[in-house]
């Protein structure tokens, strides 16, 4: 080969030498670049996400909340984990333009800018080494690793004063360093983190998505590198706002969130109705603050708990409790307010939250007042605790009636003279015992005689009354009858006449029967209240308008309004001697209607 050709080929492999070595170099500078660029090895970096790091879980029902979604029938979720489902909508960055607190530790791996000014002017760029020293020329090698940035200041210029005089000298800091730390148990995305040392456990916990269903909100910890450690209760942070439990996080740190612990639910008309972590003593009356209380203050007026019996017997057992009972891992709360139900003639019927002690008057405002048709003297308010009273005394009527009808039938039998009589009389006793049967199975009303007049005169009177949960208030509109009921020919309602007396009407049904007991008629009047013949004089006359005469002051003189009703009792000593079995069953249906408008107040 020619020497010129030798010089040729030489020529041709140095240039692809070269080449390669420049196409090498490319791809070790992009490659450098790629890392110095990435999260991990670059100082502007303030945090990394792990490589398990993926987008959050869907929303999914959690086992402890299919329990009690399953047990309250409706469907419930766990308080607090929402907080941390927007970390993957915000790819959530912690802080780099925080102010830097005076108390901040100097550590390895931050930038300095040290500025002099006065008779010497210079300033100086450093970084803290890993064994938290600097270099400064003149100075030396001063370890500041653990100083504040406040302490930083004056150890300067106490170090510069050695060689210069009157000077000013500030300090900032420039790129900080990253600390690693963390996190595991039972969050999203478990992993190691490098995050900028202004964050906090809660930027921690944020960053990583969060506890899951399964972990706790109410005892995460987080463990130093001296294994010193700290308790962190998020609901002091979700329900108050005191952050005074999250700290500012260490190089080395590990936070820790557990399983979760004993969860109870609470329902009903409260803010925040859901389920709860519960953390060492919790009573239902700190549970009902912790949801948030409840409606415009209401009292609450049933509280039932449905609690597991055991391991073995999973069927929740319902559980009368007081306010300050311990609550057990699995209770579920109902809770019931003070409600009292309006309707008929008011401008919003429905239902009403009461406060202590507010009076009906105070409700009434509240439903927009009275409308143009109501007729406050029919007014019907029925109570609670009066139907339980009136209930007590049904049954005292009834062991007391049980009593007389048996003396009666007795003497009836003695008086018999035939076997037809007693023939008759067994069949009597049967049908007093069906009645007697029937009126141990009423159901009383409870009804609670209000005298409700216009807004205005009844707020603060006497019957302006303290209402109680479970209260119910029924204005009718105006009336335009009046009822006989009773030992009449014909039972039935007329229409009402002003000023007419009991007479007239029950004259308009045909009269009384033979068996009536005259002497016992009573007015039921539209309010409830009972106008009997111990509030008229028999003997007593006074002069009449109307007829122009004077007349008598028995109760069927007495003038009714709409409304009212006459009540014709039966004679119940004739009852041995009735001989007619549908006589018999009208007797007693009367009796009961003497006995307190039974039939009607108590057969709902």
């Amino acid at each position: 080969m020619s020497s010129k050709n030798k010089i040729i080929l030489t020529t041709i492999s140095l240039i692809a030498i070269n080449l390669l070595f420049c196409l090498q170099l490319s791809s070790a500078q992009e490659a450098t670049k790629s890392y110095i660029e990435s999260p991990i090895a670059t100082k502007s970096s303030i945090y990394t996400k792990p490589s398990i790091y993926t987008k959050s879980p869907k929303a999914t029902k959690s086992l402890i909340e299919h329990f009690f979604s399953t047990q309250a029938n409706k469907p419930l979720e766990q308080f607090g984990y929402k907080f941390f489902k927007s970390a993957e909508k915000m790819d959530f960055i912690p802080p780099t333009q925080t102010p830097v607190s005076p108390n901040y530790l100097i550590g390895p791996g931050d930038e300095l800018y040290i500025y002099l000014w006065g008779l010497v002017e210079n300033s100086f760029q450093v970084i803290v080494d890993r064994d938290g020293k600097i270099v400064l020329p003149k100075v030396g090698v001063l370890h500041i690793s653990g100083l504040s940035l406040g302490e930083l200041k004056e150890f300067f210029f106490q170090q510069f004063s050695r060689f210069f005089t009157k000077f000013k000298l500030n300090v900032t800091l420039g790129q900080l360093r990253s600390v690693q730390v963390i996190v595991s148990g039972e969050v999203h995305n478990p992993g190691t983190y490098l995050l900028s040392p202004l964050c906090t456990i809660y930027h921690a916990l944020f960053q990583c998505g969060g506890p899951t269903k399964e972990g706790s909100l109410r005892k995460i910890s987080r463990i130093k590198r001296n294994n010193a450690t700290d308790y962190i209760d998020l609901y002091q942070f979700f329900l108050h706002g005191d952050r005074n439990q999250d700290k500012t996080l260490e190089d080395g740190d590990i936070i820790f969130v557990p399983p979760i612990g004993s969860t109870i639910a609470i329902i009903g008309p409260v803010k925040r109705p859901g389920i709860y972590e519960k953390n060492e003593t919790l009573t239902i009356e700190q549970l009902i603050t912790m949801a948030g209380g409840t409606f415009l203050g209401g009292s609450w007026s049933d509280i039932k708990i449905e609690r597991i019996r055991s391991a073995e017997e999973k069927s929740p057992a319902s559980v009368s409790i007081p306010l300050d009972l311990s609550l057990q891992d699995g209770d579920l709360i109902r809770l019931d307010l003070d409600m009292v139900t309006l309707t008929g003639e008011v401008q919003h019927p429905g239902k009403y939250i009461i406060r202590e002690g507010e009076r009906l008057s105070s409700v009434l405002k509240r439903a927009g007042r009275f409308t143009k048709f109501t007729y406050l003297k029919g007014a019907f308010f029925t109570r609670k605790s009066a139907q339980s009273l009136q209930k007590d005394r049904l049954n005292t009527y009834i062991s007391f009636l049980e009593k007389e009808l048996l003396l009666l039938s007795s003497r009836a039998k003695r008086e018999a003279i035939s076997p037809q009589d007693n023939q008759r009389i067994e069949k009597s006793m049967a049908i007093e015992n069906q009645l007697l049967e029937k009126m141990k199975n009423a159901k009383p009303t409870g009804r609670v005689i209000v005298n409700i007049g216009p807004l205005e005169e009844f707020e603060g009177s006497v019957t302006d009354i303290e209402l109680e949960g479970g209260d119910t208030l029924y204005i009718p509109r105006r009336p335009g009858t009046v009822n006989v009921l009773g030992e009449v020919y014909n039972p039935t309602s007329i229409v009402y006449i002003p000023n007419k007396s009991a007479q007239y009407y029950i004259q308009k049904v045909g009269g009384v029967t033979s068996n009536a007991e005259k002497d016992n008629i009573y007015i039921i009047k539209a309010d409830g209240s009972i106008v009997g013949r111990n509030e008229m004089s028999r003997f007593h006359l006074s002069w009449d308008a109307e007829e122009k005469w004077f007349v008598s002051r028995k109760i069927s003189a007495y003038p009714l309004e709409a409304g009212d009703a006459v009540i014709i009792p039966p004679r119940l000593k004739s009852l041995a001697l009735k001989k007619n079995m549908m006589d018999w069953s009208q007797i007693f249906y009367q009796t009961a209607l003497g006995a307190g408008v039974l039939i009607n107040a108590y057969d709902n």
